[in-house]
């Protein structure tokens, strides 16, 4: 067969073949060009097979190529390039030269032999251990036309080829073919790759370098990162740099020795967060000889402040779909008026902690978190970055955003009440926040979506309002018998919470105290007395206007905040005051209790109950807890019992809006008849109430609800 020989050639498989441009021979059967184009072997079975293209280049020339090997190599499994070969049945006769990828032990490296007649003989070995495990290399071969080998590598499969090593050796001057081989055991069958392939005349470097990005590292250090391998005088001439806005030179410039690419500058003077500073870089040599002529690059060092970034929408339950794609996410909010890079931030998910790479929000805008394997179905909405695992508990989690200083950007604790809408908060909609100058609020800034899609990521929220919400506490629980804790419904100004002046007790003597705030986020705060508060007695904590939220929004007036030191009730103290057993359409039942005491007591210490049959404890009497955190019940109150107090609120009116308590279990009430009871922690009936529908007004035609 006549075999048409190329002075020079190049092939990246890009036309889908490797039949023509040029033609490949050997064992075409075992390769294939996949739908990345690039060529790999494509076997079943152990094997040692070859693929070779007409080459008569031999001296003067350059060899570049990519390779990769997906297993780390051994004597049995291996690949060579032939550079220069006079026999189509190199690998068992002729003459010829070759790169060697895999031996024996683990200290695997790129080695250059030349074959004699069959017999290898080393000329030159690259860096130990480079090609101990599966690698990626991009590779380039020169050869002087006296003999002089030189080889160069880009680990990363790039074009930065780096010095591996060199030797002499001129004995053969003469080419026909340029091909590979790879032997390989069945399991490696498919694992060698190879691309970009050009055989030709010795590329001469006539381009300086250039500077692709400046990274900042600190408010004094930079990370400048070039487009090829750089030489270490120049770059470390400290002179080659200067900050204009300063003038000044670093105090030092150190070439980073693994890439040769990047160089790290030093500076004594220190960057002012979110100012622009201008570097002039100079003289910058590559290692081809060619110098960078004087440019001004401009730079911005970003130190995070609390809140500059935002957790802007949460995605936990996206089933049953609205019409988004049925993946969780999350949705970054850049308050900033210019970008942000999020290399090295932290996103903690609870206890899981993901770290960023390198990714950069635009100014005031959105970044879209989800799997990584889910960036297609995202990508019509906005900038989108994955993590390799990404998941959001439906009930509720803590979220927060780390600078990569390690400092509490924002910081959030979502629950799967937030949605402030019975239907929706059963999946297929976001949660949404409300407005971004609300930074302090967390439940009552969020709600959910009013999308006809199901959310808005990628966008502005459909619920953005510029209501504010004041802070004000919103309950207070007794943690021993001179010590209180406050929840407010925002995050709190430090200074503020822990001013004693802010808070009194009505109608005291002024008592000693101390404060200070429990959990992650300033949301809670325990005031400890010195004298212990009395039995039977109601105490009401005054918290003043000034104490103010994290961004400095003052309460909207005085507050008083009735507590006192629970009790063990007893018969007749609670009584049951009014039940609904068969609500409207979907609504949900309800228990009314009522303190007829002058006691105080603690719902967590009391049981609901409902029994078919008549007490004490028939055989299908269900308990349940009316709470799991202190809640006090004080003398002369009403409370609402019920598993949705939103629902109950929304089909009737109530003068007390707080006078309700969310059951996380609730018990089943028949609509026909039934019986509730009331039980304390001693398992004593404190109350119990016999119910029928007879009960209704007998005028009524219609008793649902």
């Amino acid at each position: 067969m006549p075999v048409l020989v190329f002075a020079q050639f190049t092939d990246d498989f890009s036309d889908g073949n490797f039949s023509s441009n040029p033609p490949w021979m050997g064992n075409t059967e075992k390769f294939q060009i996949n739908e990345d184009f690039i060529l790999q072997l494509n076997d079943s079975d152990a094997g040692d097979v070859k693929l070779f293209t007409a080459s008569n280049k031999a001296t003067n020339c350059e060899w570049r190529f990519w390779i990769k090997l997906a297993f780390s190599p051994s004597a049995n499994n291996n690949a060579r390039v032939y550079l220069i070969a006079d026999d189509e049945d190199y690998l068992n006769s002729g003459n010829a030269y070759y790169l060697q990828f895999g031996e024996s032990g683990s200290d695997d490296a790129m080695e250059l032999f030349r074959q004699d007649a069959g017999e290898s003989i080393s000329i030159c070995r690259g860096e130990e251990g480079i090609i101990s495990s599966s690698f990626e290399l991009g590779v380039k071969v020169i050869r002087d036309e006296n003999g002089l080998w030189q080889i160069c590598a880009d680990e990363n499969g790039g074009e930065n080829y780096k010095f591996q090593a060199e030797g002499s050796d001129s004995k053969f001057t003469n080419s026909s073919y340029f091909g590979i081989s790879c032997k390989y055991t069945s399991s490696n069958s498919s694992k060698f790759y190879f691309d970009n392939f050009y055989c030709g005349d010795i590329y001469i470097d006539e381009e300086p370098p250039q500077l692709l990005s400046i990274n900042v590292l600190n408010d004094s250090s930079l990370n400048l990162v070039f487009d090829e391998v750089l030489e270490i005088t120049s770059v470390e001439n400290t002179n080659n740099y200067k900050l204009i806005n300063e003038n000044e030179h670093p105090v030092s410039a150190i070439l980073d020795a693994e890439s040769e690419t990047e160089v790290k500058l030093i500076f004594n003077s220190h960057f002012i967060s979110g100012e622009t500073n201008s570097l002039s870089v100079e003289n910058i040599r590559d290692i081809s000889g060619n110098s960078m002529q004087k440019q001004e690059f401009d730079f911005m060092y970003f130190l995070a402040q609390p809140f500059d970034l935002l957790i802007n929408e949460i995605m936990a339950d996206p089933s049953p779909v609205v019409n988004l794609p049925e993946y969780e996410y999350l949705e970054i909010y850049n308050s900033l008026p210019f970008a942000v890079n999020l290399q090295d931030w932290v996103l903690q998910i609870g206890a899981s902690e993901k770290t960023f790479e390198n990714i950069e929000i635009d100014a005031n805008g959105y970044l879209i978190v989800a799997k990584e394997e889910v960036a297609e179905e995202f990508s019509e909405y906005g900038r989108f970055y994955g993590f390799s695992s990404f998941s959001l508990p439906n009930g509720g989690q803590d979220l927060k955003l780390i600078s990569r200083e390690g400092d509490l950007i924002y910081g959030i604790s979502y629950e799967g009440d937030w949605y402030n809408d019975e239907e929706k908060m059963y999946g297929g909609w976001s949660l949404e926040m409300i407005n971004h100058n609300n930074i302090c609020s967390a439940k009552e800034n969020f709600t959910a979506s009013n999308s006809l899609d199901g959310g808005t990521p990628g966008s502005q929220n459909s619920v953005n309002s510029h209501i504010i919400f004041y802070p004000a506490p919103i309950k207070l629980e007794m943690l021993d018998n001179n010590k209180i804790q406050i929840y407010f419904n925002q995050a709190m100004d430090s200074l503020s919470a822990t001013d004693k002046s802010n808070y009194g007790l009505q109608g005291e003597t002024s008592s000693a105290f101390t404060t200070y705030f429990s959990g992650f986020k300033p949301d809670k705060l325990i005031l400890t007395f010195e004298d212990e508060f009395e039995k039977q007695k109601v105490y009401y904590l005054i918290l003043k206007k000034g104490l103010q939220n994290c961004s400095g929004l003052e309460m909207h007036r005085d507050t008083s905040i009735a507590f006192g030191i629970a009790e063990i009730s007893e018969p007749g103290d609670i009584v049951i005051n009014e039940i609904l057993f068969n609500p409207l359409g979907d609504g949900v039942d309800f228990v009314e209790l009522y303190n007829n005491s002058f006691k105080i007591f603690d719902f967590s210490q009391l049981q609901l109950a409902s029994v078919r049959n008549s007490p004490p404890n028939p055989p299908d009497t269900s308990y349940y807890d009316i709470s799991t955190e202190s809640e006090m019940f004080m003398p002369g109150t009403y409370m609402c019992l019920t598993s949705s107090p939103q629902m109950v609120k929304s089909q009737y009116y109530s003068s007390n809006p707080m006078g309700f308590i969310k059951m996380e279990s609730f018990p089943s009430f028949s609509n026909e008849e039934g019986v509730a009871l009331l039980i304390n922690e001693n398992n004593v009936l404190l109350d119990s109430l016999y119910y029928n529908e007879d009960m209704h007004f007998p005028l009524l035609n219609y008793v649902d609800g």
